[in-house]
């Protein structure tokens, strides 16, 4: 049976994923408007590898969930990265597009992420000695 807080993880990996293939989904249409448009051949060809950036992250980071499960050693702290960098990307996404739904999906993912961090017994310290969660 999973626990509530593998639940939270796997809740979170899975909409970074969703987000990672929604935004990955408009690949083709971004290089085809590209094409047809007025800006430099260097913006021509770089603009469609960085569209592909968000993507691979999201990508890695619901991986890097999913392995933190199975790996004992440092999963807080590294759940706790996690969620720090899908919040900053929230973040930097409500500032830039505004509330879009991949940016609420990854709002979500952080705060699962953060919810798992700050669950009682994820590696805080109890009777003298700490254990590593």
């Amino acid at each position: 049976m999973l626990r509530l807080a593998s639940v939270l993880v796997l809740c979170g990996a899975a909409l970074l994923l969703v987000m990672a293939a929604m935004h990955g989904a408009g690949y083709e249409a971004i290089t085809k408007e590209l094409r047809q448009s007025e800006l430099s051949d260097f913006a021509k060809r770089t603009l469609p590898a960085m569209w592909l950036y968000p993507s691979a992250a999201m990508t890695v980071l619901a991986l890097v969930s999913i392995t933190a499960l199975l790996w004992p050693v440092g999963r807080r702290t590294l759940l706790g990265f996690v969620a720090v960098v899908a919040a900053a990307n929230s973040a930097l996404g409500f500032i830039l597009g505004g509330a879009l739904p991949g940016g609420i999906m990854l709002a979500t993912a952080a705060l699962f992420g953060i919810a798992y961090y700050l669950m009682p017994g994820r590696g805080i310290q109890t009777r003298g000695r700490a254990e590593i969660q």
